[in-house]
């Protein structure tokens, strides 16, 4: 088990858990648990005794007592902020089209959080947003959060860039307000993919990818982390007046196998790290051996090996 040696801090995790039905690139079909309890579990496991966290979620009828038997086993996870909702719960599938490649559909979306729903009266030290169906809360909501806490917000992009067709499948969409969204956020991460969606092109050059981190970081974030799968991330952060960047290799542990929930295992890596050095070098690093262990694993149900990870 590792043991950190930091301050207990407390975290708030929003996002939306997940029924998954994963056709993966090679291999069966995978059924399990996804969206937020990637990065809830990777977040307890790391953390251990060192961290109390908070997650706040609508839960279908359906599913809230499953899910409530399950996070039972995590000592440091609290449950008060999960909303038992009277519909049945969101269900994604995933059909893989190469490793990192997929289609995507989601039904049942369940209704976004109003912030008199978010109870951050213990305190907190921390809050991760990590946007799974892009429909966690409305923009008002997260200014107003952002208004009302003065700790660090990171903001996992995610699905905000994603609409629904009629049958569920999620598509690429013009996302005209970002900059707004991203002034709320304190550390921001998104995938190539998003980024380019937010760029208005692709990305030709290391020079095109500074050119969209300053404009990024010019709205206020000081860190923007840019995943690219089986190849890494870019690591981009304000020190002093400059933009600096950060190349992070991938890290392998074996075959990668499947790599749904592997961002949010990053975001889960990079706040350990970042909680016990204030280093987003080091923590974008950490992060990303994170996330290649996960590849190494099959959906979600060996999360829990991440316990004896040792990075």
């Amino acid at each position: 088990m590792i043991r950190r040696s930091f301050i207990k801090k407390r975290i708030c995790i929003v996002g939306q858990f997940v029924l998954d039905e994963i056709s993966p690139f090679k291999g069966d079909k995978i059924e399990g648990i996804g969206g937020l309890y990637y990065s809830l579990i990777t977040l307890s496991l790391l953390m251990n005794d060192n961290g109390w966290l908070y997650p706040f979620s609508k839960v279908g009828e359906d599913f809230y007592p499953r899910l409530i038997r399950i996070l039972r086993r995590y000592n440091n996870i609290k449950q008060k902020g999960l909303i038992k909702v009277s519909q049945p719960h969101n269900r994604v599938f995933l059909k893989y089209y190469s490793l990192d490649e997929r289609n995507e559909y989601s039904i049942n979306v369940l209704p976004p959080f109003r912030y008199k729903e978010f109870d951050f009266t213990d305190g907190i030290d921390f809050l991760y947003i990590n946007f799974i169906s892009g429909r966690e809360m409305r923009f008002q909501t997260l200014q107003k959060i952002r208004r009302n806490l003065s700790c660090p917000i990171y903001i996992d992009f995610h699905s905000l860039s994603l609409g629904f067709r009629k049958n569920g499948l999620r598509y690429i969409r013009p996302f005209p307000n970002w900059r707004e969204w991203i002034k709320c956020g304190d550390i921001i991460q998104m995938n190539e993919r998003e980024g380019i969606l937010l760029f208005g092109k692709n990305f030709y050059s290391k020079k095109d990818y500074l050119i969209f981190a300053r404009e990024v970081l010019s709205n206020g974030p000081k860190v923007l982390l840019l995943t690219f799968g089986e190849k890494g991330s870019i690591l981009f952060y304000t020190y002093s007046t400059r933009v600096k960047s950060v190349s992070i290799p991938p890290f392998f542990y074996g075959d990668s196998k499947e790599v749904t929930g592997c961002g949010d295992a990053y975001a889960g890596g990079f706040i350990t790290e970042y909680f016990r050095f204030n280093d987003p070098v080091k923590s974008a690093i950490f992060a990303s051996k994170v996330a290649g262990y996960k590849a190494s694993l099959f959906g979600s149900d060996k999360l829990d090996s991440i316990a004896n990870f040792k990075g």
